[in-house]
């Protein structure tokens, strides 16, 4: 399994970027107990956000998306296979 590189440009409502959250992705797989896969994404001097994850084993996959802002927590949910 290689490491994959994950990258997010978050926008408010206004299509301005988001800026100053804490994101991270919880890799998970939906029908398996999975050790903890989590990645933390970094934010760069243009306002998006990247961090290297990594898939243990072919399947379905979900990435659990948390962003964290001024007090405020968000949730997405984002399902595919890895092939």
């Amino acid at each position: 399994m290689d490491p994959v590189e994950f990258s997010l440009v978050l926008k408010e409502q206004s299509g301005n970027k988001l800026k100053g959250a804490t994101v991270m992705i919880d890799l998970v797989m939906p029908g398996m107990e999975m050790p903890e896969n989590k990645v933390k994404m970094q934010e760069n001097a243009n306002n998006e956000y990247s961090g290297t994850g990594m898939f243990t084993m072919k399947g379905d996959w979900r990435a659990v998306t948390i962003i964290e802002l001024n007090g405020n927590r968000k949730e997405l949910n984002f399902d595919f296979v890895v092939e």
